[in-house]
């Protein structure tokens, strides 16, 4: 009887000696999760960073290409111009 409490407590030190690894394990597993995925979102960051640059270097090195701003220019005049001549269009029907 003495025997068997004796391996009796000393199963019970291993379950708590056991158990205490497993939520280290445990509290390892998830700071580990947590930093794979903010490493997971800095690379898409990046990645996103990089594609954007791509896109700007395939711009910039068409030959010939415009200025984006003098682009954007034209478009809003010819946009304010057609406007315009809405507008006009628009008093002569009414007249």
């Amino acid at each position: 009887l003495a025997a068997a409490r004796q391996e009796l407590t000393e199963e019970r030190m291993n379950a708590i000696k056991y158990k205490g690894e497993l939520d280290m394990y445990t509290k390892l597993l998830e700071e580990e999760q947590a930093r794979h995925k903010e490493t997971c979102k800095r690379a898409e960051d990046l990645q996103y960073i990089l594609d954007r640059a791509k896109i700007e270097e395939s711009f910039d090195s068409i030959a010939g290409a415009a200025n984006p701003i003098d682009i954007i220019e034209h478009f809003a005049g010819t946009a304010r111009r057609l406007r315009d001549e809405n507008a006009s269009l628009s008093t002569q029907l009414q007249l």
